[in-house]
């Protein structure tokens, strides 16, 4: 069985917006492996899937993830945390998505935290994120509020 190679890994970074929702292992800027669930015309895709290169050969890996993709991106950070044991970077964007309050619970604590948008979210839900995530070293929050 051939193994990919890569430097090692120095984070875990999760982006999440409306259309894409990706999960990293990254080495600084570079990334090591990538998770992704893609919505497409606002209908989210029944896959959440892996994809790599070993070799020349394309690998992809699929997992299903109905109806609640944040339960499967849960499970997939939960286990990278506890494999590798390194830091959770979030970029969250939650532009024109409904109920993006659920996705918290993925990164409850976090090495940065991201928080960008165009359109205003309540007082009450950033009220809600500062409360329910702890951030340990940095938190932006580019976004406005109403």
């Amino acid at each position: 069985m051939q193994s990919i190679r890569h430097p090692e890994p120095t984070h875990i970074e999760i982006t999440i917006n409306r259309s894409r929702m990706y999960v990293s292992l990254m080495h600084r800027f570079e990334v090591c492996s990538l998770w992704s669930v893609i919505a497409e015309n606002e209908k989210r895709l029944l896959e959440f899937y892996r994809d790599g290169i070993i070799g020349d050969i394309s690998v992809r890996v699929i997992i299903d993830a109905p109806q609640q993709p944040e339960n499967a991106i849960k499970a997939l950070v939960n286990h990278m945390k506890e494999v590798f044991k390194l830091p959770l970077i979030v970029d969250f964007r939650p532009n024109g998505m409904n109920d993006f309050l659920r996705f918290l619970p993925i990164f409850p604590v976090c090495k940065r935290f991201l928080l960008y948008g165009t359109e205003p979210i309540s007082s009450e839900a950033l009220k809600y994120i500062e409360d329910n995530v702890v951030v340990e070293e940095r938190y932006n929050c580019m976004i406005p509020v109403n």
